[in-house]
């Protein structure tokens, strides 16, 4: 038996499961498709999640040969090379070097990614960070960029139906406050330090949305939406401020604030850096008066115009186009 494409991707909920959600959908579309959803739920008797993807994948159709492989980096520690296939796809969303608790499994897990980079024709990274990064490893000629691509038209049309006093009102939002959005109330994305830096200014409303951390205070509001209301909320904010610690891939949360024509401040790391500085966005620094850079970017519409279009040129059009170009 042979099939076209066999897809391997993670159950999970974050951006870069959003990413190839996307492409799954795109290239269903356009050839048979076949999606194994590495999911660390099942299996448990295995208890570690390398194990459960490993068997996952060991029996997953046993001997079918596939044309294509696409896969992401779990799929690589999970032993997915061992499948024959005649061409085979990698998506690095992000790479750190401390992904386990335990230094030993660090060290085998950066070793085992590394050194099988040169068995993929192509290699998919979302920003230039993440090429010039994996450049030192393989030949960048085998290295292309797609990046985050966003249902533009959709985030348009809520945008043009919101009623924002509506929505304040049905979550208590202040009207005569400045709302900032600070994005997932995770530590190493940095809504703590926005919260800390604009606590004591009774001019300010913080609002963080999905995930959060497991042990995690709440003492601000904190939404769980989904995802219409959850554009809504970007559009009723005056403005999203992203301090991430996190070797960001890309940030999907501050593209798509630009999207809905907000500004955006943010940290420089990894691909979010790309992303603020070529959308004329503000870069945050330690030491930085946050109130001040608040005011400056609410009062720039010339930074926040060129923020909205740039942003919006990524489309689910520009990200068919783009993956159906890496197929042929």
């Amino acid at each position: 038996m042979e099939g076209d494409i066999l897809f391997v991707s993670q159950k999970q909920k974050r951006g870069g499961a959003i990413y190839e959600d996307q492409v799954k959908k795109i290239l269903e579309k356009e050839s048979n498709l076949d999606v194994l959803e590495l999911n660390f739920q099942k299996n448990k008797v295995l208890f570690f999640n390398k194990f459960k993807y490993f068997y996952q994948i060991k029996s997953h159709h046993p001997g079918k040969r596939y044309k294509t492989l696409i896969t992401n980096k779990a799929g690589v520690y999970a032993g997915i090379l061992s499948r024959k296939c005649d061409k085979k796809i990698l998506i690095l969303h992000h790479y750190y070097g401390d992904e386990n608790i335990y230094p030993f499994v660090n060290i085998f897990l950066k070793n085992r990614l590394l050194s099988n980079l040169n068995k993929f024709n192509s290699v998919i990274v979302v920003s230039e960070y993440w090429k010039k990064y994996f450049s030192n490893y393989i030949s960048e000629k085998k290295i292309e960029i797609i990046y985050n691509s966003f249902d533009v038209d959709k985030i348009n049309s809520i945008k043009k139906d919101l009623n924002v006093q509506s929505f304040k009102r049905k979550y208590k939002i202040p009207d005569k406050k400045i709302i900032v959005y600070a994005g997932n109330a995770l530590k190493i994305k940095g809504y703590e330090e926005v919260i800390n830096q604009l606590k004591n200014d009774d001019e300010y409303f913080v609002i963080t949305s999905g995930n959060k951390d497991k042990n995690a205070v709440i003492q601000h509001l904190h939404l769980i939406l989904d995802y219409t209301e959850y554009i809504q909320l970007l559009c009723s904010a005056d403005i999203t401020i992203i301090l991430s610690k996190f070797q960001e891939g890309w940030n999907r949360i501050a593209h798509e604030s630009l999207i809905c024509g907000k500004p955006v401040i943010g940290t420089s790391v990894a691909g979010m850096g790309e992303l603020l500085q070529k959308a004329n966005q503000t870069i945050w620094k330690d030491g930085d008066n946050l109130q001040e850079l608040i005011k400056s970017s609410i009062d720039n519409n010339k930074k926040t115009n060129h923020g909205e279009k740039y942003a919006s040129q990524y489309n689910l059009e520009y990200l068919k186009k783009r993956w159906v170009s890496v197929l042929t």
